[in-house]
C-alpha cells in the first residue's frame, strides 16, 4: 500500500508559504512532538516560529521543537543532504555545534540542524568515529570520567571489527542481527540524558560490560548479545576491566 496523509495531523491545511504557516496557530504543545505519523515524507522542512520558539515543519505535517529531543555533540565534517537520499544535494559542515533529531521510522537518518538557514537530513552512518570521540588529549585533560573512557571504547572498536560507532549510535553485530544501542534525544532536559560507552566486549562468552552514564550518575551493565538482554548489574567494574 502507498503512504496516505494523515488525518489526524496537526495541519490539515496544504502546504503553502513559510509567511502562511506562521499564522496558523490550531495546534497543542503535545501535538508538537508526537504525531504518530504511520509514515514519513522525507522533504526538507521550513523554520517557523510560535510563542518565541522556533519549530521544523515538514510537508506533511510532521513538527519536531528544535528545543526539545535532540543530541547535541560538535561534529568534524559531514554532509547535509537536502532530503534522505545521498544522491540528493549536500553541503558540507566542519567543526560545528549540531542538533540531531531521530526521524519517525527510519533508523538510518536523523535530522541535523546547525542554524536556520543550515539544516537538513544526516545519514548515521556517514558519521566517522574521528568525528565523534574528538582529541584524546583533550579526553584525558578534562578529568571527565565519560570522555576519558571514550578512549578505552575507541580502542575496542578498532580491535573487534561486528562493533561500531556512528556519533549516537553504538552498533553491534552478532550472528547477522544487528543490536543498536541508542543515545537519548532529551534536548534541553537533563533528567532524561543518557549515553552508552562499551567498557569491555568477552567475545568467549558472547557478552560485553556496558556503561549508561546520565546526567549525574551512571549504571554498569553485562549484557548478552546471543540474547539480546541485559544479565546483571555490575557496581564494581574493576574486576570486568582490569582498572582499578
Amino acid at each position: 500500500m502507498g503512504c496516505k496523509h494523515n488525518k489526524n495531523s496537526v495541519f490539515d491545511t496544504p502546504f503553502k508559504s513559510l509567511n502562511h504557516l506562521k499564522t496558523i496557530g490550531h495546534y497543542s504543545d503535545d501535538d508538537i512532538i508526537e504525531n504518530n505519523l504511520s509514515c514519513f515524507i522525507y522533504e526538507k522542512p521550513v523554520v517557523i516560529i510560535k510563542d518565541e520558539n522556533k519549530f521544523l515543519l515538514f510537508p506533511n505535517s510532521y513538527i519536531i521543537s528544535i528545543s526539545e529531543k535532540y543530541c547535541k555533540y560538535n561534529i568534524d565534517y559531514i554532509k547535509i543532504y537536502s532530503s534522505n537520499n545521498k544522491d540528493s544535494q549536500y553541503i558540507d559542515i566542519n567543526n560545528e555545534d549540531v542538533f540531531l533529531f531521530k526521524l519517525p521510522e527510519n533508523n538510518n537518518w536523523l535530522y541535523c540542524y546547525v542554524s536556520d538557514f543550515i539544516h537538513g537530513y544526516l545519514y548515521v552512518y556517514d558519521i566517522s568515529k574521528e568525528s565523534f570521540y574528538g582529541n584524546f588529549d583533550d579526553n584525558r585533560e578534562s578529568g571527565d570520567t565519560y570522555k576519558i573512557l571514550l578512549i578505552d571504547e575507541y580502542i575496542l572498536l578498532n580491535k573487534y571489527s561486528n562493533i561500531k560507532r556512528y556519533g549516537p549510535l553504538l552498533e553491534i553485530k552478532y550472528n547477522h542481527k544487528v543490536i543498536n544501542f541508542w543515545d537519548s534525544f532529551t534536548g534541553e532536559d537533563p533528567a532524561g540524558e543518557y549515553h552508552f560507552q562499551l567498557l569491555n566486549y568477552f567475545e568467549k562468552y558472547n557478552e560485553i560490560l556496558i556503561r549508561k552514564q546520565f546526567y549525574e550518575s551512571s549504571a554498569n551493565y553485562i549484557y548478552n548479545i546471543q540474547l539480546a538482554d541485559y544479565v546483571r548489574e555490575v557496581k564494581d567494574i574493576s574486576y570486568f576491566t582490569g582498572k582499578p
